[in-house]
């Protein structure tokens, strides 16, 4: 059994995310329309559809990423994603992964090795080239770069994608730390075990 992580990082979370009438469209394709959440501290969002539902689109506009065609979403706050899209850098290490990161984010750097351990990477594989990390040792760093900041919100897009048993345990152990610390976050997932075990809310598109 794999013991539970701590709560090492205080959220200070005061505000909820709030989505408002959020409607997302392709041309005459409606993904979704009139969706409508709060989400409080301490709470998860798990949302699942079918493959191409706008599972992903959704978390986007959560992220600011991805204006709706309607609606609106709330957050007062910094958020940390995992997701498919997010591009690691093969030619640097793992170390150096973090770092760009961190500059990105404009965060202050964490300690390294404490993160890539949080996720289950061994931190002398932090100073290997991301080139040769295995497809879910990748998935891991992406987790731990969603981590740089402590930030409030987590947006995480299939975080156990990749992932192998023991990965897919640690997300767990990670997602429960996250709201223990007051912390609240939204999941895309498939993966039925995955949405009961995780979710206070749950949110079902593209029926």
């Amino acid at each position: 059994m794999i013991p539970p992580l701590p709560i090492r990082y205080n959220t200070h979370v005061t505000s909820s995310l709030r989505l408002h009438g959020v409607s997302m469209a392709y041309g005459s394709r409606v993904l979704f329309s009139g969706i409508d959440a709060v989400v409080a501290p301490g709470q998860c969002l798990v949302v699942t559809g079918a493959n191409g539902a706008g599972k992903s689109s959704l978390l986007k506009i959560v992220a600011g990423l991805l204006r709706p065609e309607a609606g609106k979403v709330e957050f007062d706050g910094k958020w940390g994603s995992a997701a498919p899209e997010i591009q690691l850098y093969g030619e640097l290490t793992g170390d150096e992964n973090l770092a760009f990161f961190a500059r990105l984010l404009a965060v202050s750097p964490m300690e390294n090795a404490a993160l890539l351990a949080d996720v289950g990477l061994p931190p002398k594989r932090g100073r290997d080239l991301v080139s040769a990390y295995s497809s879910g040792m990748r998935q891991r760093l992406k987790l731990a770069t969603s981590l740089l900041g402590s930030p409030p919100l987590l947006i995480w897009d299939e975080p156990t994608a990749t992932l192998d048993t023991a990965g897919r345990a640690i997300v767990g152990g990670l997602l429960s730390r996250h709201l223990s610390g007051g912390g609240l976050a939204v999941v895309a997932t498939n993966d039925l075990s995955e949405a009961e075990s995780w979710g206070d809310l749950r949110l079902n598109i593209g029926f």
